[in-house]
């Protein structure tokens, strides 16, 4: 990232691999499929993660993108639970999007999770389409809404 960012008391920061246990405790309560440990060590040195971090360095949710070509998709976004409902889903949201301005931006959210669909689109992202079934981990299999940010 360009530079640290601190606003009220939480700074924004590149993710580094010791934040990586923390990454995965957050995701473990946050998911319905969390990611390995392993899997989130390896998104931190090869993906775009940013930590929302406390002052005293503990991180308190992050968010994961994926680099193409010209496109970033955005795979993850958690906060931790006694910080949710503060605005920081929505910071690092546009943490990425102001650090990665040039590219486009996708995202899939199950097209029963209301607040995380109110975040996106508050934020810029529009639905574009659908995907039937796509997460497979809930019974009945839940559709996904495909959505993608307008500037």
């Amino acid at each position: 990232m360009k530079d640290d960012i601190h606003e009220n008391r939480v700074f924004f920061r590149k993710a580094r691999e010791d934040d990586a246990n923390r990454i995965f405790e957050i995701d473990a309560v946050s998911f319905k499929k969390p990611y390995s440990l392993n899997t989130i060590i390896e998104s931190v040195s090869s993906d775009i993660v940013i930590a929302a971090v406390d002052g005293r360095d503990t991180v308190l949710g992050y968010i994961i993108g994926v680099k193409g070509y010209d496109t970033i998709d955005i795979i993850r976004i958690a906060v931790a639970e006694s910080y949710k409902r503060q605005g920081i889903g929505g910071k690092l949201l546009i943490k990425l999007i102001d650090e990665y301005e040039k590219f486009d931006f996708w995202l899939e959210v199950r097209e029963n999770n209301t607040p995380a669909i109110s975040l996106y689109e508050k934020n810029g992202f529009r639905q574009i389409g659908q995907r039937k079934g796509f997460y497979d981990e809930y019974e009945p299999p839940v559709n996904a809404l495909t959505m993608k940010y307008y500037k």
